[in-house]
């Protein structure tokens, strides 16, 4: 089944009838390489499936946007393995890998969590449509015309959703969980981590601007050669699948190279 968001109404239709159901949603296409985490929804779908005649699950598309979405990916993969656990006992597990600064890094989980529900994406077919006609996505397919749907809108929704009055205070829970490590050098690596998400994030952002404007100018060739190399970097760390980023942005026609 590939449910309109969060239609436990429809599941129930078949499971009540005896059906045999696998679960295969197009949520992980929202946000594109952004720190899009509606962990609570997802989670708490899928441990509603599983307990409504779910034998299992078939997510599309891990895109590898591992920085800024890699906790959605562990949630569900750490639920299959232990459904016992809650939404919040595997995000506890989670942050515990942060020492000192656990605390910090939750309230930077709970900040990306509270702007997935401004932002109202679509969740994936068959209900294109966002949660929220007056969420943020809403807004800018009204306000700058991108496109409605999942796929594309997701990655065209980065210039507009992203300024820096949303990055700035994510970055600045993240110095703040920098001091609280106190040196830890292991945290330190995975805080620079989360930093690297919201690089890629931001140069993605500033090279679609840019391209909107004139793919020809030169400010455009500089700007889409520096996320060029950005992405080489962070593949080879596993911060970011650049490849798989630019093949969706090419098929798209997406001004990202």
């Amino acid at each position: 089944m590939v449910p309109a968001p969060w239609n436990q109404t429809g599941w129930l239709a078949w499971s009540d009838l005896g059906a045999s159901l696998y679960l295969r949603p197009n949520w992980w296409y929202g946000g594109a390489s952004a720190p899009l985490l509606p962990l609570h929804q997802e989670g708490e779908f899928v441990a509603f499936a599983r307990a409504h005649g779910g034998l299992g699950f078939d997510f599309d598309s891990v895109l590898g946007f591992w920085a800024n979405q890699h906790l959605r990916y562990y949630l569900i993969a750490r639920l299959n393995v232990r459904p016992e656990l809650s939404v919040d006992d595997v995000i506890g597990e989670y942050l515990s890998c942060f020492g000192m600064a656990a605390g910090t890094i939750g309230d930077y989980v709970t900040y990306w969590e509270d702007f997935a529900v401004q932002a109202s994406y679509p969740l994936g077919y068959p209900n294109n449509q966002p949660l929220d006609p007056n969420g943020l996505y809403a807004r800018a397919v009204g306000d700058h015309g991108i496109n409605a749907g999942i796929t594309k809108g997701s990655i065209e929704a980065l210039a507009y959703l992203y300024p820096d009055s949303v990055i700035q205070p994510a970055r600045d829970i993240l110095d703040q969980a920098r001091a609280d490590a106190a040196g830890d050098l292991e945290v330190l690596a995975r805080i620079a981590f989360l930093e690297d998400g919201l690089t890629e994030l931001t140069t993605v952002r500033d090279t679609l601007v840019l391209g909107n404007l004139d793919r020809s100018s030169t400010a455009f060739q500089a700007k889409a050669g520096d996320l060029l190399a950005l992405r080489k970097e962070l593949t080879s760390r596993h911060a970011n699948w650049g490849e798989v980023a630019y093949w969706r942005e090419q098929v798209f026609d997406l001004p990202t190279s």
